[in-house]
């Protein structure tokens, strides 16, 4: 498929983690589209992304599994 950037006012992400002690999600200031998975513990959790429209999402993701291993 094509790329798609939202270019329509009023858009964002949100996202929702199902175990927050195992990773976290971050956006640095104007990457409004982009985002960084960052390992904070191991373990196994989900994470669901909504593209919300103001108050409510226009569209919304399955969660999805991310899995932390132990470094070596």
């Amino acid at each position: 498929g094509e790329e798609f950037i939202p270019s329509e006012d009023g858009l964002s992400l949100r996202f929702t983690i199902s175990d927050d002690t195992v990773f976290g999600v971050e956006q640095h200031d104007g990457e409004i589209w982009e985002f960084h998975v960052h390992a904070l513990s191991q373990g196994s959790a989900t994470l669901k992304i909504d593209l919300m429209h103001e108050d409510h999402p226009d569209f919304e993701t399955p969660a999805f599994p991310i899995t932390v291993n132990a470094s070596k």
